[in-house]
């Protein structure tokens, strides 16, 4: 699991290099790859959490393409 700051091409490289997976915290709304995941996710449903007051929406979608620094999908 990584924090935004660790939305890097090099950091996801070097982990699926190893045969991790990782799960990240996209916050920078000019990133390709959150512009992506929204598209994607007004097709998909959701499985939503809810915790005390804290309400979670959250998605399973493979395969995004637009993260081109990656040479891969995510």
């Amino acid at each position: 699991m990584a924090d935004g700051l660790y939305v890097r091409a090099g950091f996801f490289q070097l982990a699926l290099g190893h045969s991790k997976d990782v799960i990240a915290v996209l916050k920078d709304e000019r990133r390709d790859l959150l512009k992506d995941a929204r598209g994607v996710f007004e097709l998909e449903k959701s499985t939503i959490y809810d915790v005390g007051n804290v309400k979670r929406e959250c998605w399973d979608v493979e395969h995004f393409t637009s993260w081109t620094q990656l040479n891969g999908d995510v």
